[in-house]
């Protein structure tokens, strides 16, 4: 009965979590990795990892990783995410159309500030973060890297975050994050949506 006031798709909505006994947080964790189909930590890494949730500032991102899983907060969730291996780049999407990789999904939805409509079928690249990329907001040019931190990404997601360029290599949009305001839409458009699945094994030392 609590995983059903809790869950929310793959995720734990990290509030009603917390408004349960410390107890019954444990067992909803166990319940939801069960339904997943996921392996289980051990009893007591599981107990320090949900003190660690409980204590934390809203900015950290507590971490427990195991076997092959990595459980982490993300805004006001809790993602159970496996570890994969990493993705060839570049890639290409196309606006309107949902892209499924090994660690996410892009997808599209309307919303104001999107690409146009016109851009519907556009053939965009696509692109991990390799730094100093800035996207240009009404409030100016802001880089990605803050981007990411104001909007609470771990930064364990932000390396194979994807971006959207065009085939001049000019910064279009960071999925789910902000649309360049060079090309928004003045009402509703296209709004690129990025949903982490897992994260991308890196050798020691990357």
């Amino acid at each position: 009965m609590d995983l059903a006031q809790v869950q929310r798709g793959r995720e734990l909505d990290l509030p009603a979590l917390l408004a349960l006994s410390d107890a019954r947080q444990r067992h909803v964790v166990l319940a939801w990795l069960t339904q997943l189909g996921l392996a289980l930590p051990s009893p007591e890494s599981l107990y320090s990892w949900l003190a660690q949730v409980r204590s934390a500032a809203p900015a950290t991102h507590p971490l427990l990783e195991y076997q092959s899983l990595v459980l982490l907060r993300y805004r006001q969730r809790l993602l159970a995410l496996p570890r994969v291996a990493p993705q060839p780049w570049p890639l290409c999407c196309v606006v309107g159309e949902t892209l499924r990789l090994p660690h996410g999904e892009l997808s599209w939805r309307r919303a104001p500030g999107g690409l146009p409509d016109d851009w519907q079928g556009r053939l965009l690249d696509v692109l991990p973060r390799s730094g100093g990329e800035k996207l240009p907001l009404k409030v100016g040019r802001k880089p990605v890297k803050t981007v990411f931190q104001e909007a609470g990404v771990p930064p364990q997601l932000r390396l194979d975050w994807p971006l959207l360029e065009d085939d001049a290599g000019e910064l279009l949009a960071v999925p789910s994050l902000g649309v360049s305001v060079l090309h928004a839409a003045a009402g509703e458009g296209w709004w690129p949506q990025w949903l982490p699945l897992a994260i991308v094994s890196r050798p020691a030392g990357d």
